[in-house]
């Protein structure tokens, strides 16, 4: 089977861009807002600077 690249680098910048403006928009900034995902496989693609978390 031969692979392909189904999306590039600059494209998952343009989603994630977009994902987070709509997220703002919606909760009309970002008190009270918590993102959180599991990670299944691969790498992380943002690390929370100097947070903790309990």
């Amino acid at each position: 089977m031969k692979s392909r690249i189904i999306i590039d680098s600059p494209g998952i910048d343009r989603i994630l861009t977009r994902m987070t403006h709509e997220i703002l928009e919606v909760h009309k900034g970002t008190e009270k807002l918590t993102l959180m995902g599991i990670q299944t496989r691969g790498v992380n693609i943002f690390v929370f600077p100097n947070a903790t978390f309990s």
